[in-house]
């Protein structure tokens, strides 16, 4: 159905998680900023620490533990037939994001879309490929 990057800051190796359909009726995916943003088409933005801190997704919960202060979740818009997907970023800077740098991921969605739809389809080319040619 999908796939998820992880990357974080010091590791040399992007990670990849795959995931198939059935990830769409997991608890996980029901209740997260990723369903607000590919489904609904809405960037979700949330302070993880201080007084404006909202942290009403278990994700962000983990997030926050693990030293991130500021997350956001852009709705991105694939050329497959205008599939919906979402790209999520958190950062651990003290004052999170400036309102300068969410505009600047804003304008980038298009750019996201095409980089994560591009590894998105040379892996699902190489799983169709692997299943019904083979290795």
């Amino acid at each position: 159905m999908g796939a998820s990057y992880l990357w974080q800051r010091g590791e040399s190796e992007v990670g990849v998680f795959e995931a198939g359909h059935e990830v769409l009726a997991s608890d996980d995916y029901l209740n997260s900023p990723s369903r607000v943003a590919s489904e609904r088409g809405k960037t979700l933005h949330r302070h993880l620490t201080g007084p404006k801190a909202k942290t009403d997704y278990t994700i962000l919960e983990k997030l926050r533990d693990e030293g991130a202060t500021d997350y956001i979740c852009l709705p991105v818009e694939f050329t497959i037939a205008g599939r919906p997907s979402a790209v999520s970023v958190a950062t651990d800077h003290p004052d999170g994001f400036t309102a300068e740098q969410i505009d600047r991921m804003n304008r980038l969605r298009p750019l996201f879309a095409r980089v994560c739809e591009s590894h998105l389809l040379r892996d699902l080319s190489a799983t169709l490929l692997d299943t019904y040619v083979g290795h």
